[in-house]
């Protein structure tokens, strides 16, 4: 096992890194498919990897815990995990920054030629690319929502054309 140590340690910070910045990304600025796969894809490789990394170093870990002093630290920063990770309310959050979901709710009642505006986007650039994928644009004063209601998408999957 102590052969793979830099390989595991390695994949440890990398994991992180990556988890780490998409979580940031999420928090901050937006949400996409793809990064969710990645975050969650790399979140299991990093518990792995992170499992691996303590069995490779038990023995000084357990040396380490065998101080009280290290309890000192380590019970503080157990409770702050705990209270962010099941202390937050869904619905109904009350957080500062930026929400992706009531950025979304207020675009999806925007009209088409309103949103292309917002984006920078061509109306019938946007339009053309959208009749092109086979959804039916009646017209450019119809709202995001009632053009994805009438082709069954999400509202997130038609306001994709407007950031291409």
């Amino acid at each position: 096992m102590n052969r793979f140590r830099k390989f595991v340690t390695s994949g440890v910070g990398f994991t992180f890194l990556v988890v780490g910045v998409t979580g940031v990304i999420f928090l901050f600025f937006f949400k996409n498919h793809v990064l969710e796969q990645i975050h969650g894809w790399l979140g299991v490789a990093l518990v792995v990897a992170a499992v691996l990394h303590i069995a490779q170093n038990w023995p000084s870990m357990r040396n380490h815990l065998r101080n009280w002093r290290v309890y000192g630290l380590l019970v503080p920063i157990v409770l702050v995990v705990a209270f962010f990770s099941f202390g937050h309310r869904e619905n109904g959050e009350n957080r500062g920054g930026v929400n992706p979901r009531i950025i979304m709710q207020r675009l999806s009642y925007g009209r088409v030629s309103d949103v292309a505006k917002a984006f920078g986007q061509d109306v019938d650039t946007v339009r053309a690319a959208m009749q092109s994928d086979g959804l039916r644009v009646e017209d450019s004063s119809e709202t995001l929502q009632d053009l994805a209601r009438r082709n069954q998408k999400s509202p997130e999957a038609v306001l994709a054309y407007f950031t291409k």
